[in-house]
């Protein structure tokens, strides 16, 4: 039997969507002393832009940058504004930060099973 969706899809844009209005950008990613303090430590504009994309999108809709999501382009100035960088296209960034993670992804990175050391002291 097909799976039943409880929300609409409109329903779903307007409570998981990256909104685009100038209140909604101001309501929920306003990036505060402590982001800002964090992104200062990326030395490039688009790791810094990046980095600002993936808290930013954690506070809402509460899930990080996910590989294939589009990004509204008013969100990405609205943020590129406040760090005082010039807007970058973030498909490069997006595509090396995904290069990274698979180069350094072990066949064991989603087993969930506590590891224990084998060096006894």
């Amino acid at each position: 039997m097909p799976r039943r969706s409880l929300l609409t899809a409109k329903t779903r844009h307007q409570l998981f969507g990256i909104p685009e209005d100038p209140k909604q950008l101001t309501r929920f990613y306003m990036l505060n002393r402590e982001d800002h303090d964090l992104i200062r430590t990326r030395r490039r504009d688009e790791n810094r832009l990046g980095l600002a994309v993936h808290i930013a999108l954690l506070r809402h809709p509460g899930q990080g940058w996910i590989d294939g999501t589009a990004i509204p382009e008013p969100f990405i100035m609205w943020l590129a504004e406040q760090l005082a960088v010039s807007t970058i296209d973030l498909t490069e960034f997006a595509r090396l930060c995904s290069a990274t993670q698979n180069q350094f992804r072990s066949p064991f990175a989603c087993d969930a099973t506590p590891r224990t050391s084998a060096v006894s002291g």
